[in-house]
């Protein structure tokens, strides 16, 4: 019962979401009355220092009949428990509840809704006692009473291992009450944003580089030079391309000496339109434009998960490759990514912190699968360590949600970056063990106008003049045919290979037999001739002109004819078949040509030669 003498600090207790309420009364029902006890044990102590009131309709406080009734009364029904209980447990009034708590449950409370499982010597040393205690029962522990009744449980990183070696974990027995606890602590987060980047940042847009790299991706695949693997995905001849490609790729300055940071974007670019392709009709990405194959190849990535840790978390051996897929994880994990892209609706830039948060709050936890890609259970992880590659080292029950789930959601942000959807902010400075360096520093994000259009929030598009690449790359000789190389870093190079060889490296020639040196039929001509005016010049001098107009012209020089010819040898020896063929003014109508013992005949008269042979006795 409350004092109700003693001065009380007053605090708003906001009852505008009914809805809200009713849920969390529902939720609340299934915990027994020594359960809820606890929960509330510390909101009925505050009655005897905090008045809690509600607001009216004509905007005057009051004390609502529930807290009353528990302000008053010894000894509480369950119902009335309820009832008490599920106006503090909202997303509206659960800071309330927290603040109730003593520092070091509290602390229990937040660190184990961040990290899903809290360790047991981290929750020792926060608690500042023993968390895990021994139940008397036969090997099974539990949790100490400070931290009460079915509120956590004890997760061991071995289940079946009896021995002495156990690593536990607490974890909240209710997924409903963690992201509760996760969602009113970290309420900051909500609108980390800005309109000017603090110093020092290294900021990367592809917007208007993605329109001339996309030309390039269809045809080195027509080509045959884009491949995927059938175990990995960077196969050498993958890598060939990558260096053909030309893409521009992150700007690591110095920072990174490796092969897969150099070339992460072609890497994201070129996998995920592979991939894509694997999953669409020929006539499809063949007639597509840029624009729609943006368009498919991001809808690829959301939409299709059964790649997802392949592509977006190639260091991280030992996860289930079917875990992922079979319960959903990264699909739910990919929906709530893309809600949380879509509030990104302004040119502030938001925070990464903020994208992490969002994603997280809006995951559906309607079963029992978490955030985790990657759910520790007692069937999966006997005999088995996720292990990280990069830093060498096995990753932990607590560090699953840092080390793989955001870090999985900042590798999907640059492959989101690599094709122009987002714009991103990260500091050079950054040391990390991530797929790539660049996945730590990542520090703020947001919608570039081509992402506003592929993900809905736009109805049109267009690129704005002034990210439309006007120079000049190339200068073409006016009387021979050599190409003149004005720009060394230009994605025209990659054309320029196909058609042309180098006298020196800024001076390159062609001729028939350079041009024409990968094609094979007319149409393999007009694509050369095509990208030759779309990468190097659309309107070339006339002698460029009437070079294209004589190869044209002279494709299909050995036409195909419809009549169709048989040949025959003449046994050596056959002196009277020798010269029945020779004489006989019959045969010799249809023989066309007769030569070292070889006759041609057009295959429409060889029953009429056999038909004269016969008079002689002799068949075909």
């Amino acid at each position: 019962m409350a004092d109700e003498t003693l001065v009380k600090t007053e605090k708003i207790i906001d009852l505008s979401n009914q809805e809200a309420i009713i849920v969390s009364r529902d939720i609340l029902s299934s915990h027994t009355i020594t359960e809820i006890k606890y929960l509330v044990k510390y909101l009925l102590n505050s009655l005897n220092y905090i008045r809690y009131v509600a607001i009216n309709e004509n905007n005057h406080n009051y004390v609502p009949d529930v807290i009353k009734l528990c302000a008053t009364k010894k000894q509480c029904l369950k119902a009335e428990l309820l009832n008490f209980a599920s106006l503090f447990f909202n997303e509206d009034n659960f800071h309330l509840f927290l603040e109730t708590l003593p520092d070091n449950v509290r602390a229990i409370w937040i660190a184990a809704a961040d990290k899903i499982f809290l360790s047991e010597k981290e929750a020792n040393e926060l608690l500042g006692e023993e968390c895990v205690i021994d139940t008397h029962r036969w090997h099974q522990v539990g949790v100490c009473n400070t931290l009460g009744e079915g509120i956590f449980k004890i997760t061991s990183s071995e289940r079946f291992d009896y021995s002495d070696n156990n690593t536990y974990y607490l974890t909240f027995k209710s997924y409903w009450l963690r992201e509760l606890t996760y969602r009113c602590s970290h309420h900051t987060l909500k609108d980390c944003q800005t309109a000017v980047l603090p110093d020092k940042l290294t900021v990367f847009n592809a917007e208007a580089d993605l329109f001339q790299e996309i030309p390039i991706l269809n045809n080195l695949r027509e080509s045959g030079m884009l491949t995927l693997g059938r175990t990995h995905f960077f196969t050498a001849k993958l890598r060939k391309a990558l260096d053909k490609a030309r893409i521009n790729n992150f700007n690591l300055n110095e920072k990174s000496t490796k092969y897969y940071e150099e070339t992460l974007r072609s890497y994201y670019l070129i996998i995920t339109y592979l991939l894509t392709c694997e999953r669409t009709y020929d006539h499809v990405i063949n007639s597509a434009s840029p624009l729609q194959l943006i368009q498919l190849c991001v809808k690829y990535v959301f939409d299709h998960t059964s790649k997802f840790c392949e592509l977006f978390l190639p260091h991280i051996t030992c996860i289930d490759r079917d875990y992922d897929y079979s319960h959903r994880n990264t699909n739910r994990l990919m929906r709530s990514f893309e809600r949380s892209l879509l509030t990104l609706k302004s040119s502030m830039w938001v925070s990464i912190e903020q994208v992490l948060y969002q994603t997280r709050c809006f995951f559906d936890n309607k079963t029992y699968v978490s955030i985790l890609i990657q759910e520790p259970t007692s069937y999966y992880n006997i005999g088995f360590k996720l292990h990280d590659k990069n830093a060498d080292e096995p990753i932990k029950y607590d560090e699953i949600i840092t080390r793989v789930t955001y870090q999985s959601i900042k590798s999907v942000l640059l492959a989101m970056a690599s094709w122009g959807i987002i714009e991103i902010a990260y500091d050079p400075t950054t040391t990390g063990n991530g797929p790539s360096y660049l996945t730590d520093a990542l520090r703020y994000v947001r919608l570039t106008n081509l992402g506003k259009y592929v993900l809905g929030e736009a109805k049109s598009y267009q690129l704005p003049a002034t990210m439309v690449n006007t120079r000049k790359d190339f200068e073409l000789n006016t009387d021979r045919l050599l190409i003149k190389v004005l720009n060394p870093n230009s994605k025209g190079n990659f054309a320029l290979g196909k058609i042309a060889t180098p006298i020196t490296p800024q001076l390159y020639r062609t001729d028939f037999s350079v041009f024409l040196k990968e094609c094979n039929t007319k149409d393999d001509i007009v694509k050369n001739i095509n990208l030759f005016k779309k990468y190097i010049a659309n309107e070339p001098p006339q002698i460029w002109a009437g070079f294209f107009n004589a190869m044209l012209e002279r494709s299909n020089a050995l036409k195909k004819v419809r009549t169709s010819y048989i040949t025959r040898s003449i046994d050596a020896k056959d002196k009277e078949l020798q010269d029945i063929i020779m004489h006989d003014p019959n045969i010799k109508q249809y023989i066309l040509r007769a030569e070292g013992y070889v006759v041609l005949i057009e295959q429409a008269h060889l029953n009429d030669v056999n038909n004269i042979l016969k008079t002689y006795g002799y068949t075909i």
